[in-house]
């Protein structure tokens, strides 16, 4: 894969495919205690490239992460008139149970 310079992410990511930047975000936010796995890929599709052997495939990659918040942006099941759903901020406190989502 070709590299990319990334000057304003500093020495960590400088020279850093694409894939190298995510193993190094994987690393670093599990050394911190961010991330706490990588869930499952996804496939999505899988398309031939024209006048070639090569095929590329479309995935989904995510990761299950750790992140402190004062509060969270959860739906409410109202609908407006032109069917949007709206969100509203839920703060958080001390005691109340985790939340699965």
């Amino acid at each position: 894969m070709p590299r990319v310079e990334l000057a304003s992410f500093g020495p960590l990511l400088t020279t850093a495919s694409p894939d190298e930047a995510y193993q190094q975000y994987l690393l670093a936010g599990l050394a911190e205690g961010r991330v706490i796995a990588e869930m499952p890929v996804q496939f999505v599709e899988l398309r031939e490239v024209p006048n070639s052997d090569v095929r590329e495939v479309y995935l989904v990659r995510q990761t299950l992460e750790r992140v402190p918040a004062t509060e969270i942006w959860v739906p409410d099941l109202r609908i407006d008139d032109a069917g949007n759903l709206h969100s509203v901020p839920v703060r958080l406190r001390e005691g109340a149970q985790e939340m699965a989502l």
